[in-house]
């Protein structure tokens, strides 16, 4: 499997809802989950939550240690957009085939996500991939176990574009 294409950036954890548009959602409900604390605890959310989002939802938990991610839950939708399941496995499992710049580079940018802290955006495209039909946007978001400390970034998938 190959990497996947985009452009990247974290922006501050104060920066305009409207800078995360077609995100604003997510990001109001993350900030009211958050409330006073440093971080929403992932745990805080309940399945209604993602209403309009189900299947387009990852939650990963970064692993400093082995410089690694662990998808603890990959949607239903984005497994059938990139043709795999996440779920349960880390990204440098050798099975899936991901090339080792891009695992680096997944890493960074939500190492940087829960330790900056910030909120990420990427644009993606899955040209890498053989299907030049999908490309979309991604909303990173910290999240926490504790709500004191980020330790998971969780994620929102919109396709943008689906040619056939």
């Amino acid at each position: 499997m190959c990497s996947i294409e985009g452009n990247w950036r974290i922006f501050p954890l104060d920066a305009p809802t409207a800078t995360f548009s077609p995100f604003k959602g997510p990001v109001d409900q993350w900030r009211a989950k958050r409330g006073e604390r440093p971080f929403p605890r992932w745990n805080d959310y309940d399945i209604g939550d993602f209403a309009g989002w189900y299947g387009w939802i990852s939650l990963n938990r970064v692993d400093p240690r082995n410089r690694d991610v662990l998808v603890e839950l990959f949607g239903t939708r984005l497994s059938e957009s990139l043709g795999i399941e996440l779920t349960g496995r880390t990204l440098r499992d050798p099975a899936l085939g991901f090339a080792d710049s891009y695992v680096d580079r997944v890493y960074a940018h939500f190492a940087d996500i829960v330790t900056r802290p910030g909120i990420g955006l990427r644009s993606v495209s899955l040209a890498p991939m053989g299907r030049e039909h999908v490309t979309g946007w991604i909303l990173d978001l910290p999240v926490s176990k504790s709500g004191n400390e980020a330790t998971h970034v969780m994620t929102f998938t919109t396709r943008t574009s689906v040619k056939t």
